[in-house]
């Protein structure tokens, strides 16, 4: 279970960064992500910063704004996805 919960974490972990990686490549601010995305700008900031794990709905709105996908936000650069 401890393990679980160790990846849950290393991939909210790696969202966070690849959140704040395209957010800032497209150059949209926080506020600018929080108003595509309909969530606020401290759970933007939380989240990118490490102290907040999104729930799925959150994660789903932050990439449709961003045009991204759940897979390329959570896998490591080492991880093959197909």
């Amino acid at each position: 279970m401890e393990q679980n919960l160790e990846i849950a974490y290393g991939k909210a972990k790696q969202f966070g960064e690849r959140q704040r990686l395209v957010r800032r490549r497209k150059h949209i601010t926080e506020e600018g992500l929080a108003e595509l995305s309909g969530i606020s700008r401290s759970t933007i900031r939380g989240v990118e910063d490490g102290r907040q794990i999104p729930n799925l709905l959150t994660a789903l709105a932050v990439c449709e704004a961003l045009g991204t996908n759940i897979g390329f936000m959570t896998r490591r650069d080492d991880e093959r996805i197909g």
